[in-house]
């Protein structure tokens, strides 16, 4: 925005002044000052463009508590457990890196988009003793696809 005032002013002030330097007329080079002044305040205030946007980045995790030394249920018959984190990874993120938007064509341009996910392996201690089956495993309020899964 502040390139089209100040180049605006320019071309005012250069047209006030009159003349010719060079074959170009003062309000001419009078605009193009008041542009390249007008573009440093720009980026200055609104930066160099916009920043990479992030998708379903975790800012904060939530895990059931695994206390050492804590008790482990005895189960008789059908029951619903929430288990005991016995053993873990670290997290693993990855990074997908799309660019939506700008021009097509390779003009180039648009926004960067970053898309993370994250894996970890676990081990969860469910009760004592032996377990004949698990039933149903359920995360975040939704029953698992428990193909592929390891128990």
């Amino acid at each position: 925005m502040a390139t089209v005032l100040l180049a605006a002013a320019g071309n005012a002030v250069g047209s006030a002044i009159g003349g010719q330097i060079l074959g170009l007329s003062a309000a001419t080079i009078g605009q193009a000052a008041g542009a390249v002044a007008g573009s440093f305040i720009d980026q200055a205030l609104l930066g160099q463009g916009s920043a990479a946007v992030d998708v379903g980045r975790a800012r904060g995790l939530r895990l059931q508590s695994a206390t050492e030394g804590a008790a482990m249920p005895i189960c008789f018959g059908r029951m619903r457990l929430a288990g005991q984190v016995i053993w873990s990874t670290r997290f693993r993120e990855t990074i997908r890196r799309t660019t939506e938007g700008g021009k097509g064509g390779g003009g180039g341009g648009g926004q960067e988009v970053r898309e993370h996910s994250y894996s970890i392996s676990l081990a969860v201690g469910l009760c004592e003793g032996t377990i004949d089956r698990v039933g149903r495993i359920w995360a975040d309020g939704q029953e698992m696809d428990l193909t592929g899964v390891t128990y």
